[in-house]
């Protein structure tokens, strides 16, 4: 995969010969990034800014009526922009996975997985910030959804074949914290 800037000011980065394997993980980024039902994965993404205090009840109810449903309303679009630019993206022609988190990791590994595809994905700078919110939401929500602790995303990155249902997870978390700084150092960011 290739990654470049396009214009003079940055109007768009684009990512060339994305290989269907990566295809496959940047098409689930939406659905990664919501939190669904999973408690664990709304408080990480709606928390409340301070605790039920006696002093802090009022504000705390102020927050969770007018402040979270702004917070959730950004969320939705910046998954939506997320979602059209992939749009562009063909289905990756590998095996489906199934739904279910821990069913199918041990069928991700096939070497035509990892051979450069001709497609591309551009991602215009109007849409930057609603990239770097999704793949950081995706990145709190899959590690609370699995338990992943800062030890744990910072440590060895599993790569295919996975043997264990969360390395897959795990390195999602990885590749989105990957895209999330090229896309950042692309755009003058850091």
């Amino acid at each position: 995969m290739k990654v470049y800037r396009k214009g003079k000011e940055s109007s768009a980065v684009i990512f060339e010969d994305i290989e269907p394997f990566f295809i496959d993980i940047l098409r689930q980024l939406p659905g990664d990034a919501d939190p669904g039902d999973h408690p664990g994965a709304r408080a990480r993404l709606f928390s409340e800014p301070m605790s039920g205090a006696d002093d802090g009840d009022e504000f705390v109810e102020d927050w969770k009526n007018f402040v979270q449903p702004e917070i959730r309303d950004l969320f939705l679009s910046a998954r939506e922009i997320v979602g059209g630019d992939l749009a562009a993206l063909p289905v990756s022609g590998l095996p489906p996975t199934s739904g279910d988190a821990d069913a199918g990791y041990g069928e991700l590994f096939n070497p035509v997985a990892f051979i450069p595809s001709e497609h591309s994905l551009t991602i215009p700078a109007a849409h930057m910030e609603a990239w770097l919110r999704v793949l950081n939401q995706a990145r709190l929500v899959l590690a609370a959804r699995r338990g992943f602790t800062d030890a744990t995303m910072n440590g060895e990155r599993p790569f295919p074949p996975f043997s264990k249902p969360h390395e897959r997870d795990l390195f999602k978390v990885n590749f989105y914290d990957d895209i999330q700084q090229l896309l950042m150092q692309e755009m003058g960011y850091g």
